[in-house]
């Protein structure tokens, strides 16, 4: 057991991987990127999110294995961290540094969900593994495919606005009954958009 304040510094950075206090900034980064013009950054975000939470998502709903606070560290952090070191919101030198505290932010999260013990190392692993989709693909995108940043000032007034959400909404959090349940919904949700995608194909079969 770690004494108190340790306890309480881990939780506070831990929260820095709670989904429910990260999603209004990560819809905020996708909406910047594609007002910004960064049309595959834009793209490659918003994939790499939506795959982690909904994969996260089905894991918790057939009880696998994961932590999702890892999967929105490496997804989140890890991805903005990617994106700022290729400048993907225009802050110029500035975003170097902004990517270095962004990976760092990204394994504390994963080290103070390990040392509260709130998720096995086999969690962390795949929740991470899950995340990993965002960095990867933000990574990939080709910078000449990419346009200038057209809104002059835009990029620091995004990135402002990115860190007053993380702010505002962190510590905010899903308790373990509502995370089930929002799971389970979410997994009956995609299995009626499957049954109802698969009726006209079977319709129309001989």
């Amino acid at each position: 057991m770690m004494d108190p304040p340790f306890t309480a510094i881990a939780n506070f950075v831990a929260d820095f991987g709670e989904f429910v206090a990260l999603a209004p900034a990560a819809v905020a980064v996708g909406v910047f990127l594609a007002l910004g013009r960064r049309r595959s950054f834009a793209l490659a975000w918003s994939i790499g999110i939506g795959s982690a939470v909904l994969a996260v998502a089905l894991f918790k709903a057939q009880g696998l294995p994961v932590s999702g606070h890892a999967a929105m560290a490496m997804s989140f952090e890890g991805g903005l961290a990617v994106l700022m070191w290729r400048d993907g919101l225009g802050l110029g030198a500035g975003s170097r540094v902004a990517a270095i505290i962004l990976a760092l932010l990204s394994i504390m999260v994963f080290a103070s969900v390990a040392l509260l013990r709130w998720h096995s190392w086999q969690d962390l692993a795949v929740g991470s593994s899950l995340g990993f989709v965002t960095p990867l693909g933000l990574a990939l995108v080709r910078e000449q495919t990419e346009r200038a940043w057209r809104v002059r000032g835009l990029g620091p007034v995004a990135a402002t606005i990115v860190v007053v959400l993380m702010g505002a909404f962190h510590g905010m959090r899903l308790d373990p009954h509502t995370e089930r349940r929002v799971a389970l919904d979410l997994e009956r949700a995609l299995l009626g958009i499957s049954a109802a995608a698969a009726r006209p194909i079977a319709n129309v079969s001989p």
